[in-house]
């Protein structure tokens, strides 16, 4: 052998066997003779030409390192109900551990929950964010529950988010392709509805769904959106911003901006399109069967998500958006997270508001679907 027996096996573990084998027999079976030509030990020899002898070339391969009794391994019924939780909901281990603790009385750790989830092999590929350390550019801390909304358009067919066949499905059944979404920062109550069009009236009327409702319940303090510099709420023109906001103050309203190129100023409204992403349209979007599916399933999500489903954000330590902000409103009607995901270009625009912010032009005209 040219090479010695060490060299070989860092090359190819089984080949170098082989040859070892082939030294063996080549020196009549000669264990020492064998040990001293390859440059190991007698006692390497003599392991791997009884291996041969017994399970011939398959007793050259690596043995299973797995170990005999596992005392400690998790019962493999437990095992199901993360596997069954897990595909249900798209959790990651912290809320599956809250799931079975309160579901079915059963205490696993997070990190044993995160073993299962990768040995049953339902790690789900992630988007890395390009959102960064949350920035709190307007002290939104100090405010109280639904006063201050971060604001945000999505486009829900991502193809690096969505597989191919849900993609082509909100195309073939003709599903509204744009969510407009807010989410209060200090409850993480979120309400969204849907566009056809990536539009301004679209974005300005959601903001006057959002204020209506919120003074349906009561809450007649002022309302802050922040937002991106989107054309659906307002553009670069900050005559036009200007313009909106001078509507929106008679209504008790003021629409401010996060800072150019800086989305991690609006990492809240971020972060729950992701959660929309990985929770409601992986899971959901293959059992909708038409627009008004969609709209069902999108109701009884946004309800979900402000009423059951707990947030494990800081401050939250496992409430729901609801539970948060009943802490400081206790006469809160749960009603609230009802909120309805409407299509907004079916809705009746205002042409005299909308005429003062667009500067007396009359944007309705391409978004007119009656004519």
């Amino acid at each position: 052998m040219k090479l010695s027996y060490g060299e070989l096996l860092r090359l190819n573990r089984t080949g170098a066997r082989e040859k070892l084998l082939e030294e063996y027999i080549r020196q009549g079976g000669n264990i020492s003779r064998t040990a001293r030509v390859c440059g190991t030990s007698r006692n390497v020899v003599r392991k791997w030409a009884e291996r041969h002898r017994e399970h011939g070339l398959s007793g050259l391969e690596d043995l299973s390192r797995r170990p005999h009794h596992m005392p400690r391994k998790t019962p493999d019924g437990i095992e199901e109900l993360v596997v069954k939780e897990r595909t249900r909901t798209n959790f990651g281990p912290q809320r599956l551990k809250r799931i079975l603790h309160e579901k079915y009385g059963v205490e696993l750790s997070e990190s044993t929950i995160k073993r299962i989830i990768r040995r049953r092999g339902l790690v789900r590929k992630r988007k890395r964010s390009k959102v960064g350390k949350l920035v709190n550019v307007y002290g939104w801390e100090g405010f109280p529950p639904l006063q201050f909304f971060q604001l945000d358009l999505k486009d829900i067919a991502d193809q690096k988010t969505l597989p191919p066949d849900i993609y082509n499905l909100i195309f073939e059944l003709g599903l509204p392709r744009y969510q407009f979404t807010v989410k209060d920062v200090k409850t993480r109550m979120r309400f969204a509805c849907y566009g056809y069009e990536k539009s301004f009236i679209n974005g300005y009327n959601f903001m006057l769904l959002v204020l209506a409702w919120l003074r349906l319940f009561g809450i007649y303090h002022r309302v802050y959106f922040q937002s991106d510099w989107g054309e659906e709420f307002g553009g670069k023109s900050i005559r036009k911003i200007e313009r909106i906001n001078r509507e929106l103050d008679k209504l008790g309203a003021t629409l401010l901006r996060i800072a150019k190129g800086k989305p991690n100023e609006n990492a809240f409204v971020e972060r729950v399109h992701r959660t929309d992403d990985e929770e409601f349209y992986l899971l959901k979007l293959r059992e909708v069967k038409n627009v008004e599916d969609f709209i069902d399933k999108a109701f009884h999500w946004n309800f979900y998500y402000n009423y059951s489903r707990g947030h494990s954000g800081k401050g939250m330590d496992g409430k729901t958006p609801f539970q948060k902000a009943k802490e400081e409103m206790d006469t809160l009607n749960p009603t609230i997270c009802c909120f309805p995901p409407l299509i907004l270009d079916k809705l009746l625009k205002d042409h005299k508001i909308l005429e003062k912010i667009s500067g007396g032009n009359n944007v309705l005209t391409h978004y007119d679907r009656t004519k």
